[in-house]
C-alpha cells in the first residue's frame, strides 16, 4: 500500500474514456503518488497501453458496480477514488477528496455539466444530479446523496462496508452509501470537489 490513492474508472468501450483519463493524468498531485486503473472494455482502444494506466480488461461485459469492484482488487493504494469514463475531474478534484479524506472515511464531491447543447441532455443531467450541484453546502447530512461518479473511500472503509452489489442493475452507489452510513460511517459531501459529466 504504498501509494496514496487508487483511481478507478470503469469503462464499457467509451468514447469519452481518454477525456477522462488527460483530466485524471493532469491532477495537482506528484504523479507519483496516484495510480490510475481503467476497468471493463475498451473496443474505441483509447485506453493507453503505455504503462502512464493500468487498464484492467474483463473477458466479459461488466456493470459499473463489477468493474468498480474488480478495480478495488487490483488497486494499491491506501485511499480508494472513483470516477466514471463519461467524466473530467476539475484538476484539483483527487487533492480535495483527499483532504476531505482525512476527516471522515468516506467523501463525495459535484457535478457540473454543460447548459449548452441538446436540451434533452442538460434536463437528463439537471434532473438526475440537482443534489449534487456545486451551490449545495459542504457537510455530512444523513440524508445528503453521492454519487460513484465523484467518491471517495479510505481503504479502511471499504473493508468495512463491502463491495459494490453487482446484482443491482441501478444505484449500486446509493446502495452502498446507505451500507456505509448503517455502519455509522461519516459520508462527507465537498461540493469543491469537482467533475464535469458530458
Amino acid at each position: 500500500m504504498g501509494l496514496l490513492a487508487s483511481i478507478v474508472v470503469p469503462n464499457m468501450d467509451s468514447p469519452w474514456v481518454d477525456r477522462t483519463i488527460a483530466a485524471l493524468s493532469a491532477q495537482e498531485l506528484d504523479r507519483g503518488t496516484y495510480e490510475i486503473l481503467v476497468v471493463g472494455s475498451d473496443a474505441p482502444g483509447l485506453v493507453p497501453r503505455d504503462g502512464s494506466v493500468r487498464f484492467v480488461e474483463s473477458p466479459r461485459p461488466l456493470g459499473a458496480g463489477a468493474s468498480r469492484n474488480l478495480g478495488v482488487q487490483n488497486a494499491t493504494g491506501k485511499n480508494i477514488l472513483f470516477t466514471d469514463a463519461d467524466c473530467q475531474p476539475s484538476p484539483d478534484w483527487a487533492s480535495r477528496l483527499l483532504h476531505t479524506l482525512d476527516r471522515a472515511p468516506v467523501a463525495g464531491g459535484s457535478v457540473r455539466f454543460s447548459l449548452t447543447g441538446n436540451r434533452w441532455a442538460v434536463a437528463d443531467n439537471i434532473a438526475s444530479f440537482n443534489e449534487l450541484l456545486a451551490d449545495r453546502p459542504a457537510g455530512s447530512r444523513s440524508s445528503q446523496p453521492v454519487g460513484s461518479l465523484n467518491l471517495g473511500v479510505t481503504r479502511e472503509a471499504w473493508q468495512r462496508v463491502g463491495p459494490f452489489d453487482e446484482d443491482l442493475i441501478t444505484s449500486e452507489d446509493y446502495d452502498w452509501i446507505l451500507r456505509a452510513r448503517h455502519k455509522r460511517l461519516e459520508v462527507y459531501f465537498e461540493p469543491a470537489a469537482q467533475v464535469e459529466h458530458a
